[in-house]
């Protein structure tokens, strides 16, 4: 159990999604995350009022955007702190695997304009994930394994 993945998050993936724009193959998001020293945000004025560490900026974005991935299915499958390489210092701060239900369900959530409960739209909230991570040095993956979701016969 760890404090960092908000509750909703840890909850097993809800059943297959009956909106026909919704459904699909699911997936799991592999991120390889390496956190700036200081979170980086678009604007002075963000950047003046947040003030943040890379790793505050997203703990920032997690508690924000928990909600609105669970309503679309979205799960953290895994949450690991990268301690040690066996080449040297570890490269990347964190790993995480999250299960998303479809690309379709993935495209509505980015896509939305949707307003969460302190009025921030979804783009407003992936700004704090931005301004956290080192878009050079961090990497996400689709990976499609068949055997997610598929029932064993």
């Amino acid at each position: 159990d760890d404090d960092r993945v908000p509750e909703v998050l840890q909850q097993p993936p809800p059943p297959p999604l009956s909106r026909d724009a919704y459904s699909g193959d699911p997936f799991l998001f592999l991120h390889l995350v390496q956190f700036r020293e200081q979170a980086i945000y678009p604007s002075v004025q963000e950047q003046e009022l947040f003030d943040l560490t890379g790793r505050e900026a997203m703990q920032r974005f997690d508690e924000l955007s928990a909600p609105v991935k669970a309503q679309y299915g979205i799960r953290a499958a895994g949450w690991f702190d990268v301690l040690y390489t066996f080449t040297g210092p570890p490269y990347y701060d964190e790993i995480r695997l999250e299960y998303v239900p479809s690309l379709g369900a993935w495209g509505v959530l980015l896509g939305g304009q949707e307003v969460d409960e302190n009025g921030l739209t979804v783009p407003q909230i992936w700004t704090n994930r931005e301004a956290a991570v080192d878009p050079t040095d961090s990497i996400s993956a689709i990976l499609f394994p068949s055997s997610i979701g598929k029932e064993e016969e």
